[in-house]
């Protein structure tokens, strides 16, 4: 909850800070929480169907033909539309990578498992 905590000293002193970027695990409902606590019992195939974040990891798209064709897809979500311009940039030159394009191959991935 690290960002939250520098959510609230950024208001104290103001003063301290330039700016904040700031990601936080999303809060899950104590329901969310026992199920989760429950699935650290279960087979991995049966938690990647009900946990909250590895279900939806596992369905994201990894991967692209091209950079643009990822930056257009990435675009086209809702949290990433709510990056400034220069916030997204970043995101794509430091989150995306091309293994083969020495070799001319344009493949584009992203630079973390999902």
């Amino acid at each position: 909850f690290g960002g939250a905590i520098l959510m609230c000293a950024a208001s104290q002193r103001p003063d301290l800070f330039k700016g904040l970027v700031v990601y936080d695990p999303p809060m899950f409902s104590h329901r969310t929480r026992l199920l989760y606590a429950m699935g650290l019992a279960l087979p991995i195939d049966i938690v990647k169907r009900f946990h909250p974040l590895i279900g939806v990891s596992l369905r994201k798209l990894g991967v692209w033909a091209d950079r643009e064709e990822a930056k257009a897809y990435l675009a086209s979500r809702a949290l990433f539309q709510q990056f400034h311009p220069e916030v997204f940039e970043a995101m794509l030159e430091h989150g995306l990578r091309q293994p083969g394009l020495e070799q001319g191959d344009t493949t584009t991935m992203l630079a973390f498992d999902p």
